[in-house]
């Protein structure tokens, strides 16, 4: 008798450790990433790009665009950003979001992707800050 309870005692305490262990763990490594964002601590450097092209807005709302590469012709091959979009942000395909008067894009974290060739892609999670 006395070494069954011993038995189901060490085999409570075991799956009991065993969930603490693995809450543990699920905290330590959920860290800050939503919506396949990988969010900064604070607020990251000021771009210096005045406007991006919007190429493709994802399910959650954010989107893929590309800087402003040349003023004169308005060509817009330049890096490729995630737009972040907010609560009365929303992007539609190639529009042209442009910053306005004393507002910033800031980096805010990165994104990681995959494209439709298969390659993995990391670009900066750009945010529009007032």
């Amino acid at each position: 008798m006395k070494k069954g309870l011993v038995f189901l005692l060490g085999a409570i305490t075991g799956i009991v450790l065993t969930f603490v262990f693995f809450f543990i763990l699920g905290l330590a490594t959920s860290g800050s990433r939503v919506d396949g964002v990988d969010y900064f601590e604070e607020v990251g450097q000021v771009m210096s790009v005045q406007e991006y092209k919007v190429m493709q807005v994802l399910p959650n709302g954010n989107a893929l665009a590309t800087e402003l590469s040349n003023e004169e012709y308005d060509w817009y091959h330049g890096a490729v950003v995630l737009l972040v979009a907010g609560d009365d942000v929303h992007y539609y395909d190639e529009q042209v979001v442009k910053k306005p008067e004393g507002s910033r894009f800031r980096q805010v974290g990165t994104y990681r992707y995959k494209t439709e060739q298969g390659f993995v892609k990391t670009v900066p999670a750009v945010a529009l800050i007032r």
